[in-house]
């Protein structure tokens, strides 16, 4: 009966004009990424079952921020076990590492404690830097490096003429040294444009983007709209288009974006989201990965910003959201305008009889991960 019962609602689906079944892939020549893959439970920053499961559905890297000062501690003092376990993670799984790791993250700042009475476009933090920098590519197998994440928040009550010294200054210096052959630098730009009447982030935003020209092979933009607020599709286009547009380089990968559920009707919009991405990516040749932040929701109050609690692929009890069907390298829905509420509710009925891949993917390799996926689940579940 359950075959029968998901054939009835594929139909019930298309007729109703919810959507329409394509099988056309979605990973085209980008890769799909977890900002931060998280554990089923929640509980501490790596959990093997959680990287099974990114596998499973998809994901071929995961994207991560780190302080330079939480590495290097002082000087010849480093904390490696920070990194080590999380990329032995990954490379066991075959999945590639894009990390940020710099003085700079969001709204904080962390140097050596040596080092922290120096601007950081002093000769002996940039020669610092640089030599952290070549122990870590020695060290791990980095696929996409920063030098720092979202320097524009934290420059915009402030002067960034020294951090914008530092990253020119160590770019032009990487990219003379063999041990960085092969990787990718980001520049990461934390996007704003979330709301109308909001030219004065704007305009910080967008300074700073073309200040930091030059410093980076790969443009990287960090973007919060579908947690802050609900853009229209077109508005998020856009915006994804216009700051391409003041990119030294073609080049360009999204690093870290997602969309809160609270609601019902958040499960629909995080599914119009993401194709509207998808949609614009598949446009652009240059386009490098996508990285969703969380794969499963965290408990309430366990994140000090509540509204990135919600953001997983994930329900914290193991059930897939709807736009996991978007997700990896699978079919995906081809829309007749955007996911409405209905079109959410047939799909969380496919997850929940559990044949939602297996009715999709069918090739061998594609049932592999849907066994491998439904295993690490119910363990998870009978755990």
């Amino acid at each position: 009966m359950k075959p029968l019962a998901v054939l009835v609602l594929i139909l019930v689906a298309n007729f109703s004009g919810a959507y329409v079944l394509s099988t056309t892939s979605t990973s085209g020549d980008f890769e799909w990424a977890v900002a931060w893959i998280n554990s089923p439970d929640a509980n501490g920053l790596y959990s093997d079952r959680g990287y099974d499961i990114a596998s499973s559905i998809g994901a071929t890297l995961e994207h991560r921020q780190y302080l330079w000062g939480n590495v290097e501690i002082t000087e010849g003092v480093y904390n490696w076990l920070v990194l080590d376990h999380w990329i032995a993670s990954l490379r066991y799984r075959g999945m590639r590492v894009s990390i940020s790791i710099g003085p700079i993250n969001t709204l904080d700042l962390l140097v050596p404690e040596d080092l922290h009475d120096l601007p950081l476009n002093d000769t002996r933090v940039i020669e610092r830097y640089i030599s952290f920098l070549k122990l870590l590519v020695t060290r791990y197998d980095i696929s996409y490096l920063a030098f720092s994440n979202e320097p524009n928040f934290f420059y915009r009550e402030r002067n960034p003429s020294e951090f914008l010294n530092f990253v020119h200054e160590v770019y032009s210096r990487v990219r003379q040294l063999q041990e960085f052959d092969g990787i990718e630098i980001l520049g990461i730009t934390g996007l704003t444009l979330i709301f109308e009447g909001t030219e004065i982030e704007d305009d910080l935003s967008v300074n700073f983007t073309l200040s930091m020209s030059g410093s980076y092979d790969v443009f990287g933009l960090s973007t919060y709209d579908g947690i802050l607020g609900r853009p229209s599709p077109d508005r998020i286009m856009e915006k994804l288009k216009f700051y391409l547009s003041l990119s030294s380089t073609d080049k360009w990968a999204i690093v870290e974006t997602g969309v809160a559920a609270f609601e019902e009707e958040d499960l629909s919009y995080q599914s119009t989201y993401l194709n509207t991405i998808l949609n614009f990516g598949r446009s652009n040749n240059n386009f490098l990965f996508l990285a969703w932040i969380n794969l499963f929701d965290y408990p309430p109050g366990y994140l000090e910003a509540e509204k990135f609690e919600t953001t997983g692929l994930f329900y914290l009890n193991g059930t897939a959201k709807p736009v996991v069907n978007l997700f990896g390298d699978g079919v995906y829905y081809d829309l007749v305008g955007q996911f409405d509420v209905f079109s959410v509710r047939l799909l969380t009925i496919f997850n929940l009889l559990n044949l939602t891949e297996l009715a999709f993917y069918l090739t061998l390799r594609k049932l592999r991960r849907y066994f491998t996926l439904c295993y690490c689940l119910r363990t998870h579940q009978h755990r």
